[in-house]
């Protein structure tokens, strides 16, 4: 269910990055500046779970990956992780 969240919260936070050129500029940051998008995407983790929760009517608890104290840190380098993969993908081609 984590794994559904986490996608979930990628895509909401991909799609404030609608254009061509705003997608590659994040997948830029992704890959030149993670810690800043990791900050960034972890600013609205607790709202987006909260949108999560209410979409599909289920609760879940946030664990952490035992190397960062905070939990909300970790999924959001897991949200980041993804989306640096995702976006590679969609914008194949695409150079730095």
């Amino acid at each position: 269910m984590q794994t559904e969240m986490m996608k979930y919260i990628a895509d909401t936070f991909s799609k404030k990055h609608s254009g061509e050129d705003d997608r590659k500029r994040l997948l830029r940051d992704l890959k030149h500046n993670p810690e800043f998008v990791v900050e960034v995407v972890r600013n609205d983790v607790p709202s987006l779970i909260e949108e999560w929760s209410r979409e599909f009517g289920k609760a879940i608890h946030i664990t952490n990956d035992g190397d960062t104290p905070d939990a909300f840190i970790a999924l959001a380098r897991r949200v980041v992780e993804y989306l640096c993969t995702y976006l590679q993908e969609e914008l194949s081609g695409v150079s730095e």
